[in-house]
C-alpha cells in the first residue's frame, strides 16, 4: 500500500555538469546526438546484448503513464511488513513513454536523500532520461541504524526487504511509468551488499547492477540468469575490508552481518563468474595508477562481469576528476547497454 507523504513539485537539481559519455567512441542516448569520447572504455562492449537504443515502446506515450509528476517526489510504501520512505525523481524530459529506472540502495545508517547527494544520479538523469528511485531502509534486529537485510543479518520476522524490493519495482512499473525491461540496481556499501543479494534472488527482473564498496556471493546464491554486473571497491577500505580479513572500524558498533567483514571481494566476484560460466581468469586493464579493471570474458549470454579495484582507495563512491572512472556517469554507461 502506498502512503503519499506531503507531495511537492520541487525544482529539479541544477543541470548536470557531468554530461560526458563513458564509453569508448560514442554514447547515443535517446534521440539525442552522439557525443565523441576518447577516454578508455569502462567495460568491453557486449557482443550480442542490445544497446539501450530506442525501441518502439520508448517513442510513444503509454496511457497508463498519464499523470506521473515530473521532479522529485517523496512517498511511503508499506510493503514487506514495514513502511519505507521512497524518494522518486522523474526527469524533466519525461514524455509519458516508459523509461529506464535506477534503484539506488543506501549505505548503513543513511537514507534516500543522502544517497541522492552522494551519487548525483538525479542530476545525470536530468539529461540521460531515466527515473531514479532511492528508498530508505528500516533498522534490522539488534541495531538502530537504517539498513537492508543481508543473508547473514540477524533474523527479523517483522519485515522482509526482498518482499519490499519486489513491491517497489511493481510500484514504479505500474504507477510511475518504469520500463520493466530496464530496471537497474545500484548500491553503496551496505546497499551494495543488498544489491548483490538482489542479483542472487531476483535476477529475472534486473537488467544490470552495480555495487560500490560492498558485494557478496553467499552459498545460497543461485541466480536464475546471468546479470551484467559491475563492482567498485577500494583496496584500502577500512569499513568493508577488500580481502575480508575481518578488520573494520565497524567492529563492535552493532549486531552487524558478518558479510560486511568476511567477504573477500575478488573471490566473491569470481563466484559470480563461476555461476555464469565465465572464463576462470579475468583480464586486467589499468587506468593509470589509480584503478584496475578485472573483467571476466566468455560469460553466459555475453554479459559483462567486472570488478574495478580502486588502488589504495577507501570506503567511497568514486567520482571524476579524482578518479579516472566515475561510478555515476561511467556506471550509467555500463547499465544502459543492457535490457531484459
Amino acid at each position: 500500500m502506498v502512503r503519499p507523504m506531503r507531495r511537492r513539485r520541487s525544482g529539479w537539481p541544477p543541470a548536470a555538469v557531468i554530461r560526458r559519455a563513458a564509453l569508448a567512441g560514442v554514447l547515443c542516448v535517446g534521440l539525442g546526438a552522439c557525443r565523441p569520447d576518447t577516454r578508455p572504455s569502462l567495460v568491453p562492449a557486449p557482443t550480442t546484448a542490445p544497446a539501450i537504443g530506442v525501441g518502439p515502446d520508448d517513442l510513444f506515450p503509454d496511457p497508463a503513464c498519464a499523470g506521473v509528476p515530473i521532479g522529485v517526489q517523496n512517498i511511503t510504501l508499506d510493503a514487506g511488513g514495514a513502511v519505507h520512505p521512497v524518494r522518486i525523481a522523474v526527469p524533466p524530459t519525461f514524455t509519458g513513454a516508459r523509461v529506464p529506472v535506477v534503484f539506488s540502495w543506501h549505505a548503513l545508517g543513511s537514507d534516500g536523500a543522502t544517497q541522492a547527494r552522494l551519487t548525483g544520479l538525479e542530476q545525470l538523469a536530468e539529461t540521460e532520461g531515466f527515473i531514479v528511485v532511492q528508498p530508505t531502509g528500516v533498522p534490522n534486529a539488534g541495531d538502530a541504524r537504517t539498513a537492508w537485510q543481508l543473508v547473514t543479518s540477524p533474523p527479523d520476522p517483522a519485515h522482509d526487504d526482498i518482499a519490499f524490493a519486489r513491491a517497489l519495482m511493481d510500484e514504479i512499473v505500474v504507477n510511475w511509468c518504469g520500463d520493466s525491461g530496464r530496471l537497474y540496481m545500484v548500491g553503496m556499501a551496505h546497499g551494495g551488499f543488498f544489491t548483490s543479494r538482489l542479483v542472487c534472488e531476483m535476477a529475472d527482473r534486473i537488467a544490470a547492477a552495480i555495487s560500490v564498496g560492498g558485494l557478496s556471493h553467499p552459498d545460497t546464491c543461485t541466480p536464475v540468469r546471468p546479470v551484467p554486473y559491475l563492482a567498485f571497491h577500494g583496496t584500502a577500505d577500512d569499513f568493508v575490508p577488500y580481502t575480508g580479513d575481518g578488520r573494520s572500524v565497524l567492529i563492535g558498533t552493532g549486531d552487524l552481518p558478518s558479510e560486511l567483514f568476511t567477504s573477500n571481494i575478488p573471490a566473491e566476484v569470481a563466484q559470480f563468474a563461476t555461476d555464469w560460466s565465465c572464463d576462470s581468469v579475468p583480464t586486467d586493464t589499468a587506468f593509470g595508477t589509480q584503478m584496475v579493471r578485472r573483467t571476466y570474458a566468455g560469460c553466459d549470454g555475453d554479459i559483462v562481469l567486472s570488478l574495478v579495484e580502486m588502488v589504495n582507495g577507501g570506503h567511497l563512491w568514486p567520482r571524476a576528476p579524482e578518479w579516472p572512472l566515475d561510478a555515476t556517469v561511467d556506471g550509467w554507461a555500463f547499465l544502459s547497454q543492457f535490457r531484459l
